[in-house]
């Protein structure tokens, strides 16, 4: 078997506990090590690890097929979640092609790492119930379609990852879809690790934070949504008048 396992934002205890299992058992781990921590693999119980950071497809694909004919269980470790920017795709064609089994383990994206660290809802009532999950390119592929300056005309909650390097083009598309310059920002910058840190900025002060703080990877960009509009209205979850199928208004303590 082959196991895709999402190492999540970078604290060692935020992994999967079947994650954390499949680690402790694998034959051959291949892993992102530029970005996942090392203390993930502090139980594996095998020698055979490959830092995938300055490996292309064809020589990572070149290691699975090795070892899989050789019946051996492999493990390859993305950092957060790998349905979001993990490139996964490129390893499953190839495993799909050549008939190969795998599973895919999902793990926590540095976005709701976030969310927690800062204690707060991406979806609330009077602010918005949807999330944008985007990246301003500058070398990658680009649809007219998903351009930020057309999406942040929703208002929803907008993640921005592999942009702080682009921050300049960030803080146009904004002004583009109508955001004003003092519109509130949030640079999420290695969220869980060690030096995590949480800086509040502005629209129009994007860049400059970022270049003052020499912060230019690893980090995630919020706006939009609840950043951007403050209400008080409250879900109706748990309001004691609201009924649903697991409580009615008969079951009002005494």
């Amino acid at each position: 078997m082959i196991h895709i396992i999402g190492a999540g934002p970078g604290d060692p205890d935020l992994i999967t506990v079947k994650a954390a299992r499949i680690i402790e058992k694998t034959d051959v781990i291949l892993y992102a090590d530029s970005l996942v921590n090392p203390d993930i693999l502090k139980n594996a119980s095998t020698d055979r690890i490959y830092g995938t950071s300055g490996m292309n497809i064809n020589e990572i694909n070149e290691i699975i097929q090795k070892f899989y004919n050789e019946g051996m269980d492999i493990t390859v470790i993305h950092s957060g979640d790998p349905s979001i920017y993990g490139a996964i795709n490129d390893v499953t064609s190839f495993m799909l092609k050549n008939n190969m089994n795998y599973e895919i383990v999902p793990g926590i994206s540095s976005l709701f790492a976030a969310a927690a660290a800062m204690g707060m809802e991406l979806t609330s009532p009077g602010s918005t119930q949807t999330i944008i999950i985007t990246r301003v390119p500058r070398r990658t592929e680009k649809f007219e379609s998903e351009d930020l300056s057309v999406m942040a005309r929703h208002g929803a909650t907008i993640g921005i990852f592999l942009s702080a390097s682009n921050a300049g083009a960030v803080t146009k598309k904004l002004l583009d879809a109508g955001y004003s310059p003092d519109d509130r920002v949030i640079i999420a910058y290695r969220i869980s690790w060690p030096d995590q840190k949480i800086i509040e900025t502005t629209v129009n002060d994007l860049e400059k934070t970022l270049f003052e703080n020499r912060i230019n990877r690893q980090a995630l960009i919020l706006t939009g949504g609840v950043f951007t509009h403050n209400s008080d209205v409250k879900s109706f979850l748990y309001n004691p008048n609201f009924v649903h199928l697991f409580r009615n208004n008969k079951n009002k303590v005494q």
